[in-house]
């Protein structure tokens, strides 16, 4: 009786094996038109994908400094300065921000982030390099507690170029987790829980081009870098590290 039962499921199994292999191969050619083996990204009528340049500066350059931006004091928010800068620029602006430490005491909501510095299309954030433009989060706890906090946030931005810079958090290092300790869920609540955000709330337009370069960023709790519902976002030459919360895997 076994033997009889195990021969109608092999006939079974054989059956539907048949039945899909006269579906499943053109289903799967049509996910892809001619040499789908070659290496590289294409559109879906199989025309190559051309990422677009990043956004050119061909205006003006912003020195944060002469907002009245303040390195090295912890009590000066140079959030607002930061914005300022931004409101101010015009499409094809830059906004530089020379070498130095600044911190970052206040934010603005954008829902649903929270965030330190609101980005504007077509205006650029430039640093001095990766270890000379340090941008430090300092939101009290109970605002990285209750908000998705960010440093930079483009929600519904395109054709930006951020480079050259390090974003941190006024944290510790030895508030840092245990990298070699599975299953922590650790939450220090001076640092964001994002670095830069990238993301699209108005469904109905089409956002993006951000280019994010020679940045590095640590010391956040979710992600380093969040990118949502947008398109052409390239992260290159950049270092993320020193996750407050290493999740439960």
């Amino acid at each position: 009786m076994k033997k009889f039962i195990v021969v109608l499921m092999l006939i079974f199994l054989v059956g539907c094996s048949q039945e899909n292999s006269s579906r499943f191969p053109t289903y799967l050619e049509n996910l892809f038109v001619e040499e789908w083996s070659t290496p590289g990204l294409a559109l879906s009528d199989g025309s190559e994908y051309i990422p677009p340049s990043p956004n050119e500066t061909t205006g003006k350059r912003w020195n944060v400094l002469d907002f009245g931006a303040k390195p090295g004091d912890s009590e000066f928010d140079n959030a607002e300065i930061f914005q300022k800068a931004i409101d101010a620029a015009e499409p094809g602006d830059e906004i530089f921000i020379p070498e130095g430490e600044y911190f970052l005491n206040s934010g603005k909501r954008s829902t649903p982030y929270f965030t330190h510095v609101l980005l504007k299309s077509q205006v650029n954030i430039i640093g001095e390099g990766m270890d000379k433009t340090i941008l430090i989060s300092n939101f009290d706890g109970r605002t990285n507690d209750r908000h998705n906090t960010t440093v930079f946030l483009a929600n519904s931005q395109s054709e930006i170029v951020i480079s050259d810079l390090t974003i941190t958090a006024n944290t510790d290092d030895s508030k840092l987790p245990d990298p070699n300790v599975s299953n922590m869920n650790t939450f220090v609540e001076t640092s964001p829980v994002y670095g830069i955000t990238v993301d699209n709330t108005k469904p109905t337009e089409a956002h993006g081009n951000v280019q994010i370069q020679r940045v590095l960023i640590e010391k956040f709790h979710r992600m380093g870098i969040r990118v949502r519902a947008v398109r052409d976002v390239r992260i290159s030459e950049c270092v993320i590290q020193k996750a407050m919360d290493l999740g439960t895997g």
